[in-house]
């Protein structure tokens, strides 16, 4: 493995093991992210069925990474995730890759609409999680808009203390939702909102 993409890999996995993420738990529009889920991602990448490399080329402008489900590979554009928005988007990632292995005993069928929504708000909750305040150039863009919508729903306690909301998902509202449904349909990135994905593993 080369030595950036050996970075890359460890800053993900670093990110799935923090105490932040046992509290993404959550239900939106019908689909469910949990903590183990993530696990489970994270356990993949270290076995290798799941790859991260660094390669600008495969990931859209402006973007900090991207999920490829053709290649089970996160593509990065740097190595290190030092700030609490570069992790919110590894945690966005493996959330893709997470409804992409659901696929492994029959199709997931879903929006990519509903799949953009539930991997902003798993990065979003990582990051109010971590009682980091984050910057966001734009206010109204889809991942400080799920920021906004997660920071109504957790508490976070004294630093250090590992929380966890497994006992109670959050349960995200479709009229709380309107305003990142929004965010992401006038984003450059998801001119394709309203396609249907069929997910396969392998």
């Amino acid at each position: 493995m080369p030595f950036q993409d050996g970075i890359f890999t460890s800053a993900i996995t670093s990110t799935l093991g923090e105490p932040a993420v046992m509290m993404v738990n959550f239900r939106a529009r019908g689909r469910v992210v949990g903590t183990m889920h993530l696990g489970m991602i994270s356990q993949m990448i270290t076995n290798g069925q799941i790859r991260c490399r660094i390669d600008p080329s495969k990931v859209r402008t402006g973007a900090v990474a991207d999920y490829s489900h053709e290649d089970k590979t996160i593509y990065g554009t740097k190595a290190e995730g030092f700030y609490a928005e570069d992790k919110a988007m590894f945690v966005h990632e493996c959330t893709h890759a997470m409804f992409h292995v659901l696929g492994f005993a029959r199709a997931v069928t879903m929006k990519v609409l509903d799949d953009e929504i539930a991997a902003y708000l798993a990065g979003a909750i990582y990051v109010v999680a971590s009682g980091v305040t984050p910057f966001y150039r734009d206010k109204n863009a889809p991942d400080a808009t799920a920021f906004t919508i997660s920071s109504g729903h957790i508490t976070v306690g004294p630093t250090n203390t590992t929380q966890t909301n497994a006992g109670s998902p959050i349960n995200f509202s479709d009229t709380e939702l309107r305003p990142l449904i929004a965010a992401i349909q006038a984003s450059r990135f998801y001119r394709n909102w309203n396609n249907t994905e069929v997910y396969r593993w392998p």
